[in-house]
């Protein structure tokens, strides 16, 4: 839900220094990009190794001059800004992943406000008998604080099943299968 590529950036390092030595960076980017990551408000500019089609890419880092800044302002879109589910928008891409996706919902890093549970429409996009929703919930701090989240996200028609008090760094490590589901098989 942030505009940050943090994660990303993190990921894909992660994953090019661990497999290295048994696959080729663009075999590696390619079973990224496989990934569904939507920052349904957009994004301060695609990363240069995962840049799609049509999109233009910004490196990682600060904004360094005036066309990366056009590059990062033109990839963000703000709460009430034009239709949020016009074609091709972020929350409209969040929503459609929502809906086509059969297996469980990661929240990770996400703010759980209720505007964002909102525009995710949890009660219609996501349901299924086996179908649960998992997510971090770093610096929500005193069991009152995690029992009103759990209430306002049960106000939106559904139910954490995990929720790591953790930060994303030791979610991905610790629980993978979670996150990216069980190995493929070749």
């Amino acid at each position: 839900f942030n505009y940050d590529r943090s994660f990303e950036r993190y990921l894909l390092t992660a994953l090019l220094t661990r497999f290295r030595d048994h696959h080729r960076p663009d075999e590696i980017i390619k079973a990224f990009k496989r990934l569904p990551i939507t920052h349904i408000y957009g994004s301060l500019g695609e990363l240069p190794e995962l840049v799609t089609e049509g999109r233009q890419p910004r490196a990682y880092g600060p904004i360094a001059n005036a066309a990366e800044l056009e590059v990062a302002v033109g990839g963000m879109q703000l709460l009430g800004e034009g239709d949020p589910l016009q074609p091709g928008s972020g929350i409209a891409k969040a929503q459609e992943l929502l809906v086509s996706s059969a297996g469980d919902v990661v929240f990770l890093g996400f703010g759980y406000s209720d505007d964002n549970l909102g525009a995710l429409n949890l009660k219609r996009n996501v349901s299924g008998e086996f179908r649960q929703i998992l997510g971090t919930i770093v610096g929500y701090g005193s069991k009152e604080n995690q029992e009103a989240l759990m209430l306002l996200i049960n106000n939106h028609g559904q139910a954490f099943k995990t929720r790591w008090d953790v930060d994303v760094a030791t979610v991905v490590r610790d629980w993978p299968v979670s996150v990216f589901g069980p190995p493929r098989q070749h």
